[in-house]
């Protein structure tokens, strides 16, 4: 049985954090009914009493050690957990965790995560650190990926996905024990009123009298506010507002999430008021709270799981942004805050709930649309959580060969993972690697690294796909630079990505891009520039800052391997730019501009380059001893594999 451990703000009475853990534990139970759970928790018999998973401390530094060290899997998530704006010692804490989860050898997942704001120097860097050395990061918005992004987080595949509330069943499948015997949505419950013994902590639904009393049933809007900074003008903001609902007619709501400080927001907005109003009182449980969303027309919410928990109800929601993470949420809607609790005023956010109201109907069937897709998003985090403790049968995504990751694509899937790196916005590094690097690399473990490190790794050259096969691990076909960049060239037409070129003698850039752009006029090339510069010159930060000022797509560096792949990852690593995708393309520059001629069609065809090449140029004979020596390499690795 596999071990999965949940590390998040569990335990606190946090409607929006409670709602996370059933989110995360019930959808993993749908696709792993025999998981073994356990949830590092506040308030470990609470939880266990809620939700029928394990629970223990989050504490206790003893029984810390004691259950990671027998998890398969630690999740650290969802939520805001890595943000140093509410505490220093948040961020810390839930980064320790993961820490001694590595140390302890448990592979890690953050999941779903809301990156920052992170705001403290040692925070970012200790952040960058230990988010490096998780196995697989998911987001919920692409802010938290442009923050990991500009922190230097580059090792593990960072995906952005979204919230797992979003993705949360409500097919009856996935239960709280507690307070509902069925599902936790409760439109879809059996019975909504359990019995006495069955309810956690009962919500007292108090209806306070003011001078207005109506009949029938109006619709219902509820505000879901939380306490932010010292601010007031927001809670008089919302008075208004409300009470300008109620004299159309609606009746208001006031839904805490987290008790009790939501609830004193919630009476100081509402005391406010002169019409009739319904608070929540006392500790409600998350099915409490959906159910009373479940009722609402309209909810106006600053508790970011309060307007998830409308969008996954069908309800229509405004967002009052007080953070960041609301405003990335809303988003993913297709939709804008209705104000900043910072200067929100009664005008303001009067207007824009007018304005909302006449596209209600609208609004309900984009918000449906919106929702659909992002619950897909939401699930596949649990799917992929569990292939990092139960891989697929599918051959393993890499092929290694003399310590060295080579990634298993043949040349139509490699152009697609440009397009999605690309799509991304994030910096990402190509290497196409031949037989003569990787010969260096076996003995140079500065190379090997950088090779490791980079994003997507090709078999360039008939060496490396020999190697694949004999070692019994075969790689689909050689993907070669000049190959790749002559199959990106017309895709980068048809997707209008724009390209620069960087390398070769002086005017060999240029001639390419003449010649490219002569052939597809579509092709926009915005820059070139010869490889003849030193480094830290002021020659390479010009080039540099031609490259910022044009913001290509797609960056052809042709500074010869492996020069041109240790000058890419300095300028990654340093931030010196944020191209998408930079590759080393060697000599094709050469090749397009015509400075230099392929091997024929036949010597390509039987893998026979390297000859050409030392006919064309016999000076180059020494660096052809490389190959045997690979081979030999080569060799020796797979009898050593044989003996094992």
């Amino acid at each position: 049985m596999k071990t999965v451990v949940l590390s998040g703000y569990y335990g606190f009475d946090n409607a929006g954090d409670e709602a996370l853990l059933a989110a995360i534990s019930s959808t993993l139970r749908e696709y792993a009914p025999d998981l073994r759970i356990i949830v590092l928790s506040a308030s470990p018999a609470r939880t266990q009493q809620l939700y029928g998973e394990e629970a223990v401390s989050r504490v206790n530094p003893l029984v810390l050690v004691r259950t990671l060290r027998q998890a398969d899997l630690l999740i650290s998530g969802g939520g805001s957990l890595l943000q140093d704006v509410t505490s220093w010692r948040s961020i810390l804490y839930y980064l320790g965790v993961v820490a001694l989860a590595r140390w302890l050898g448990t592979p890690v997942m953050f999941y779903a995560q809301g990156i920052g704001p992170i705001q403290r120097p040692w925070a970012r860097r200790l952040t960058r650190i230990i988010a490096n050395r998780v196995q697989l990061i998911t987001l919920r918005d692409e802010d938290s990926r442009r923050e990991l992004q500009l922190m230097g987080v580059t090792q593990p595949p960072i995906l952005v996905t979204a919230d797992p509330v979003l993705g949360m069943s409500r097919t009856g499948k996935q239960t709280l024990k507690r307070p509902w015997p069925g599902s936790v949505w409760p439109e879809f419950a059996e019975d909504l009123e359990a019995p006495e013994d069955e309810k956690g902590d009962r919500v007292n639904l108090k209806t306070l009298e003011g001078p207005l009393k109506r009949e029938g049933q109006p619709k219902r809007v509820g505000f879901a506010l939380r306490n932010w900074k010292d601010l007031s003008g927001y809670k008089i903001a919302v008075a208004s507002a409300a009470d300008y609902l109620a004299e159309q007619g609606w009746e208001i709501v006031f839904i805490p999430l987290q008790y009790p400080e939501d609830l004193t927001a919630a009476c100081e907005a509402a005391t406010k008021m002169h019409n009739t109003y319904t608070l929540m009182e006392g500790r409600s449980t998350v099915a409490e709270v959906i159910q009373e969303i479940a009722r609402l027309d309209l909810l106006i919410g600053m508790r970011l799981h309060s307007l998830i928990f409308a969008a996954t109800l069908g309800v229509p929601l405004l967002g009052i942004s007080y953070d960041p993470k609301v405003t990335a949420f809303l988003e993913q809607l297709g939709e804008k805050p209705v104000g900043n609790v910072e200067n929100l005023t009664p005008e303001q956010l009067t207007q824009g709930i007018q304005a909302f109201i006449q596209r209600l109907p609208e609004a309900r069937s984009h918000l449906r649309q919106k929702t659909t897709e992002l619950a897909e998003l939401a699930r596949n985090n649990a799917q992929m959580a569990l292939e990092l403790i139960s891989p697929a049968t599918a051959p393993p995504p890499h092929v290694q060969i003399l310590g060295a990751k080579i990634d298993r694509l043949d040349l139509p899937q490699t152009l697609e993972r440009i397009a999605d790196f690309i799509v991304s916005g994030r910096t990402h590094h190509v290497l196409t690697l031949n037989a003569e690097i990787l010969d260096q690399a076996a003995s140079n473990p500065t190379l090997l690294e950088l090779i490791n490190k980079a994003d997507l790794v090709t078999p360039d050259g008939s060496g490396i796909v020999w190697a694949s096969h004999y070692l019994g691990d075969p790689v689909p076909e050689r993907v070669t630079g000049i190959d790749l960049v002559l199959a990106l060239v017309p895709l980068a037409a048809a997707q209008k990505w724009k390209l620069f070129f960087l390398g070769g003698a002086p005017g060999v850039a240029e001639t390419a891009a003449q010649k490219l752009t002569e052939q597809f006029p579509k092709l926009s090339i915005v820059g070139t520039h010869h490889g003849y510069f030193k480094p830290d010159s002021e020659e390479e930060l010009k080039v540099l800052e031609m490259i910022r000022q044009s913001e290509p797509d797609l960056l052809c560096v042709a500074l010869g391997a492996p020069r041109q792949e240790f000058w890419i990852r300095q300028q990654i690593e340093k931030g010196s730019y944020s191209v998408p995708v930079s590759i080393g393309v060697g000599g094709s520059l050469d090749v397009i501009a015509g400075k230099v001629q392929r091997a024929p069609a036949w010597m390509r065809r039987f893998h026979l380059e390297w000859l050409g090449r030392l006919l064309r140029e016999p000076w180059r004979w020494r660096r052809m001893l490389a190959l045997p020596r690979f081979v030999l390499k080569v060799l020796r690795q797979g009898r050593v594999r044989s003996e094992e």
